[in-house]
């Protein structure tokens, strides 16, 4: 099962503070911190970056990271505006 995962989300959001706990809840086996656009997706891993990402060929799971906090059950201090 692909496992890969991009979060999205202003600097300062807690994607890299939370990084390796996204990184489980979501069955992701590598991070790659700091992913741009065009840059290659690693399988399985979780990709995190700051901009919404635009609709990606591979098949990959793409979430803002209020979202994927709340679905950790964390409690959100940053709205990502779509």
């Amino acid at each position: 099962m692909n496992r890969t995962t991009v979060i999205y989300g202003p600097p300062g959001s807690g994607k890299t503070r939370n990084a390796k706990r996204l990184a489980t809840h979501y069955g992701c086996t590598k991070i790659i911190d700091g992913w741009e656009e065009g840059d290659p997706m690693v399988r399985d891993a979780l990709h995190l970056t700051i901009p919404r990402p635009i609709p990606l060929s591979m098949s990959c799971r793409v979430i803002p990271i209020d979202q994927a906090l709340r679905e950790m059950g964390d409690p959100v201090a940053h709205k990502v505006s779509e």
